[in-house]
């Protein structure tokens, strides 16, 4: 019953001054990369009709949302941009807990907007959101997912929790109990409207984020709830109930030694992280075809999880979501296309019909072998058969993953490549520079007020 109140005492009492700088500058990084990518799913035909959403959950406030002029309230700002980092499916993540726990961003910035909230608080309030965050689904993982829930909904709600406690000024026993009401009211993300390719899936992470944000504002009017790992008396928390064995321990697990956002990985695929390496296999094989080829079957070997996952074929679909999680698909797109990016990965570009007749080609084969490996790496091999034409590549760690970074061209790349049209080149730099030096910044809602200054809309 202890391990979750440690965690949340160690992230409470916490000095910016203890952190070291190496993962301040990852912190900002992984701000930097949530802006790029809000704002450019934001610019989308489906970040769009999220935006819409503000009509009916409404309320005025003075927090901003991303793609319009117009501000909202707390939680709205929270619902909206949160939901707006999945749409593009390119935000960051962490393999050991199967989890996306930027959610925490978009309820920080929420806050912000409405009470100062000065640069080093702000960098504090995201980091232990992560840590929360991020050990809570590695206590949970395999497990969790594996039954049929995504870790970035509920666990990500508790670390939203977590950063909205830390921003709000709430005490140690408040900030327990913010937590505690975390893990009461967080929704039930069911992973089916993700391998299904249903297009509600992006609204889990803006409900994390909008849920953390209550769950604190409710501690603070003086709600409590049983910690994570239930009451006292009984037992039962919600990850004993979702999961089945939880290994607490990991809670705690290095803690205060190696912080967990040190290993969230960048993506530079527009995919389900499950993908990426079966299609950087399939983008390396791809500068090898002779022109032309003609391609009579394709195999992708993958660990047990990917292949159970994402062997799916979205045939027809106009669903974004569907192509994402699919590896036929995606691998025939980048064997094909010999290149696969934000730009050229959308909806009117998923309906290809010689990529489509491809994918019928592809078997996914769950390989003992490449599971063993899971998660150290993440292994895939594509093989691709055809006349004359016989050849193999593997990829255990695809771009991205802290092991294989992307560079600082690379990075810098994705997030003018999302932001700028949005903002225009000198938007998008003045954004990255008040990023870049936010423990500088006495007041954080200046991320907001300069979206807004430099929007083209």
């Amino acid at each position: 019953m202890e391990n979750s109140k440690k965690l949340v005492d160690f992230c409470w009492n916490l000095e910016y001054g203890e952190i070291p700088e190496k993962v301040i500058e990852k912190t900002k990084a992984c701000i930097l990369d949530y802006l790029g990518v809000a704002i450019g799913g934001a610019q989308t035909a489906t970040g769009k009709r999220v935006i819409d959403s503000d009509k009916w959950l409404g309320g005025g406030g003075s927090s901003v949302i991303f793609g319009t002029e117009h501000k909202t309230s707390v939680l709205s700002a929270a619902f909206i941009n949160g939901t707006l980092c999945e749409v593009l499916e390119l935000q960051d993540g962490w393999r050991f807990g199967n989890i996306h726990a930027c959610v925490v961003i978009p309820a920080a910035l929420a806050l912000a907007d409405t009470r100062k909230t000065d640069g080093r608080a702000f960098l504090k309030s995201v980091l232990c959101g992560y840590e929360v965050a991020n050990r809570i689904s590695h206590a949970m993982h395999p497990n969790h997912l594996a039954k049929g829930y995504l870790p970035t909904g509920t666990a990500g709600t508790c670390g939203s929790a977590m950063t909205a406690s830390l921003i709000l000024g709430l005490d140690q026993e408040k900030t327990q109990q913010s937590v505690g009401i975390a893990s009461f009211i967080l929704p039930v993300t069911t992973a089916e409207n993700l391998w299904g390719g249903y297009s509600i899936k992006p609204f889990h992470s803006g409900q994390a984020a909008k849920e953390g944000i209550a769950s604190a504002f409710l501690a603070q009017q003086g709600f409590d709830a049983c910690p994570l790992e239930g009451s006292p008396e009984r037992g039962r928390g919600w990850c004993d109930i979702t999961t089945g064995d939880v290994k607490y321990d990991r809670l705690l697990l290095n803690l205060g030694k190696n912080y967990t956002i040190s290993d969230v990985y960048f993506k530079v695929y527009p995919l389900c992280r499950h993908a990426h390496h079966a299609c950087e296999a399939a983008l390396n094989l791809s500068k090898r075809l002779p022109e032309n080829a003609k391609i009579d079957r394709v195999v992708v070997r993958t660990y047990d999880l990917a292949a159970h996952l994402l062997n799916r074929y979205p045939h027809g679909s106009d669903n974004q979501v569907a192509y994402q999680f699919s590896i036929p698909y995606v691998v025939s797109f980048a064997l094909l296309r010999k290149q696969l990016s934000y730009l050229n990965y959308v909806v009117e570009n998923l309906q290809d019909k010689d990529i489509v007749e491809l994918s019928k080609k592809v078997e996914v084969v769950s390989d003992p072998a490449l599971t063993a490996c899971y998660p150290d790496v993440t292994p895939s091999i594509v093989e691709v058969y055809g006349p004359g034409l016989e050849d193999t590549e593997r990829c255990d760690m695809p771009k991205g993953d802290p092991r294989v970074p992307v560079t600082l061209s690379e990075f810098n790349d994705k997030y003018f490549g999302l932001s700028a049209p949005a903002l225009s080149e000198e938007g998008a730099k003045e954004l990255k520079d008040i990023i870049d030096h936010l423990e500088d910044v006495s007041d954080v809602s200046v991320i907001g007020e300069t979206i807004t200054k430099w929007l083209k809309r």
